[in-house]
């Protein structure tokens, strides 16, 4: 075999054998980077492709994979590692930004003031969750055969220098763990610590718990998913005869959606969901003025979302968001019967430059600078532009 002469036949069938090969390596190699690259995202680019429109899982979407759907599952950080991301909000509050990275066996991730990290799915109960200052995540995974992940949320403020005899003192803590195995994802979270204890003549103290478990699974395309959640916060005056109040909500979710490639570089995500929430409010002392109430709010979204590259450079997505139904129930205060709503409409892009992407959501400008301006009629090429935006680096 060795004495043998290779013939120019020879040379040319080896050329090509490796040409063949190398061709082949090079679109696997595209392949694993477009389907590691496509799911991830920003807080710009989900405003967009669509979340969940009930509040039961208030972080990252249940039908369709986002970096983001760490914070309701921290197994997933095994599968989104290696990233880092700067969110610019419409006000100062709403900046936030993290990063994730592997270390030895394991991937952590740390993520700053992450906007509606204890917000409840419903902010009729009372007393309401109070607004918290500077929450920050911690997310740790492994993958043994089996991906694993934990989680941690925290929130403290001592008092407000800018609001005396009226300030909060609070101290909010939530764990959650989940794992990925077999196409299953599992995951539950629970608020250990949530108290409130206000300041002044009438201080009033209040304490909150609140838990979540659901269930997504990978069926191809397809991924249905369900949850469910319930809380309590309990309000106790110091100051007689001000009664208690006790708040519970209880939530379900059941849905299902799907992420479809069109063709080269173009993908169709889309799904529906069911979302029932109940909240109850029972004052803890007897009077005539203290009257229970119960709300119960029924949503069927329908979102819808294209995404495609015009250019190796540039991304486009579109997404639509459509109730198929949006009901609450009667109050003493209110009528039951459909909530008047619009069709939301939304345009992105993401700029792509080496391993950096620069997503936003077009908007326009409005002399409110609380809201993110990114469902007005119109839009231009004006301050309001860059309503939500981001930078974000992966390697």
């Amino acid at each position: 075999m060795w004495g043998k002469q290779l013939t120019k036949l020879d040379y040319f069938e080896g050329r090509d054998f490796i040409m063949k090969k190398q061709i082949i390596s090079a679109i696997v190699l595209a392949g694993m980077v477009i389907g590691s690259t496509s799911a991830f995202a920003s807080r710009a680019r989900q405003n967009v492709m669509g979340t969940d429109a009930t509040g039961i899982v208030n972080a990252g979407a249940m039908h369709y994979d986002t970096m983001y759907n760490v914070f309701y599952n921290p197994a997933y950080i095994n599968d989104f590692k290696n990233w880092a991301i700067v969110e610019k909000g419409a006000t100062t509050g709403t900046n936030e930004g993290g990063f994730a990275a592997s270390m030895m066996n394991f991937n952590m991730g740390l993520f700053f003031n992450r906007a509606g990290a204890f917000n409840a799915p419903t902010l009729s109960i009372v007393p309401a969750y109070a607004t918290l200052v500077r929450p920050i995540d911690f997310v740790i995974g492994g993958d043994q055969g089996v991906k694993w992940g934990f989680g941690a949320t925290y929130a403290n403020e001592k008092g407000n220098a800018a609001a005396v005899n009226t300030a909060t003192n609070q101290t909010n803590l939530t764990l959650r763990a989940g794992v990925s195995v077999n196409n299953f994802d599992p995951f539950i979270s629970y608020r250990v610590i949530g108290k409130q204890k206000g300041e002044g003549a009438t201080p009033t103290e209040v304490k909150n718990n609140d838990m979540t478990i659901g269930l997504r699974y990978h069926y191809g395309e397809w991924t249905p998913y369900a949850a469910y959640r319930s809380g309590k916060a309990e309000s106790t005056p110091a100051v007689a005869p001000t009664p208690a109040t006790q708040g519970k909500f209880t939530g379900m979710l059941l849905g299902v959606g799907r992420d479809a490639k069109l063709g080269e570089g173009a993908r169709l995500v889309y799904g529906i969901a069911y979302g029932r929430t109940e909240s109850k409010d029972i004052p803890l002392t007897v009077a005539a003025a203290n009257v229970p109430t119960k709300t119960a709010h029924t949503i069927m979204p329908i979102n819808m979302a294209l995404e495609g590259d015009m250019a190796s450079w540039l991304t486009l997505r579109a997404g639509l968001r459509y109730d198929l139904m949006n009901r609450v129930s009667a109050t003493f205060s209110t009528a039951a019967g459909t909530q008047e709503g619009t069709v939301s409409g939304r345009i992105g892009a993401t700029v792509h430059a080496n391993k950096f992407d620069i997503d936003w959501a077009f908007g326009s400008n409005s002399a409110s600078a609380a809201a993110a301006n990114i469902d007005t009629d119109t839009f231009g090429f004006d301050s309001g532009t860059f309503s939500n935006v981001s930078v974000s680096y992966k390697w």
